[in-house]
């Protein structure tokens, strides 16, 4: 286990050490061009056990040769370590198997509390009946195929979406007083929505229970949640007064940071400038 736990450590580095480069000398590109390199990532790493599975090696000069791995394998075992090391077992994991498997469980049950969390506040939220918010979503989701629903909840602090058919956006009630900026609130979330950002970075977070003994492969999530912001930012500013955007982006600014275990979003140091 250890030696296939190490090859797919090394590996996994390599990908997402690239992807994390790529994003950084994107500087300047449009956030959901850096976001999309982001994901890429993503998808290749979560691919990469299968991989290593069931496609062929690929062997290297620097490597011994098959025919000196065989001679070492033919050779006989010294007497001392045959005479005192127990007979090796084919079944178990054994402690390393058990730690990476421990480490595994531990990721997805954070994952899952996380939506579990997410279900209960949309179960216990309210529908959004005032005229004016009513009107932002159905402006906001006219070229949608999938239904939307708006919904006030008292568990949240800042505006947050999730799902996928349906997909829900959650506001808190000091976000439902400010009418002025429903389009723009909307319009953040429902980028967020057409850009499957949810789905993904729950994605994400499964590709780090996989390797979650790769810390890039944390930093890739993290940077991939955090890019996801500015490129909503950047869908919704198409159709709302910069203005209007930047007064919102303000308000939400001064607002307490969200509960992170359901979300996976929060603002971090110098969010508001990005």
């Amino acid at each position: 286990m250890l030696p296939v736990l190490i090859e797919l450590g090394c590996k996994s580095a390599l990908i997402a050490a690239v992807a994390l480069l790529a994003d950084r000398a994107m500087r300047g590109r449009p956030a959901a061009e850096r976001v999309f390199v982001l994901r890429a990532a993503v998808v290749v790493l979560m691919l990469l056990p299968a991989a290593m599975l069931l496609l062929p090696s690929l062997d290297l000069a620097l490597l011994p040769a098959p025919e000196a791995v065989m001679d070492v394998a033919r050779a006989p075992m010294p007497a001392v370590v045959a005479a005192g090391a127990p007979a090796a077992s084919g079944t178990g994991v054994g402690p390393v198997g058990l730690a990476y498997l421990v480490g595994v469980g531990a990721v997805l049950l954070h994952l899952g509390i996380g939506i579990a969390v997410l279900a209960r506040w949309t179960r216990r939220g309210k529908d959004a009946a005032e005229p004016r918010w009513q009107a932002a979503l159905i402006r906001g989701s006219a070229r949608m195929r999938r239904p939307v629903r708006l919904l006030v909840s008292d568990d949240v602090v800042t505006p947050i979406s999730w799902g996928i058919a349906p997909a829900w956006i959650l506001i808190d009630r000091t976000t439902l007083r400010r009418s002025a900026q429903a389009d723009a609130v909307i319009a953040h979330e429902m980028a967020h929505i057409r850009r499957f950002d949810w789905p993904m970075l729950v994605a994400a977070r499964i590709m780090v229970a996989l390797l979650w003994f790769n810390p890039l492969v944390w930093l890739l999530n993290r940077t991939l949640a955090r890019r996801g912001e500015p490129a909503a930012d950047e869908a919704a500013v198409r159709g709302i007064e910069r203005a209007d955007y930047a007064e919102a982006l303000l308000s939400f600014a001064t607002a307490p940071a969200g509960r992170g275990v359901a979300t996976g979003k929060a603002l971090w140091p110098n969010a508001l400038a990005e």
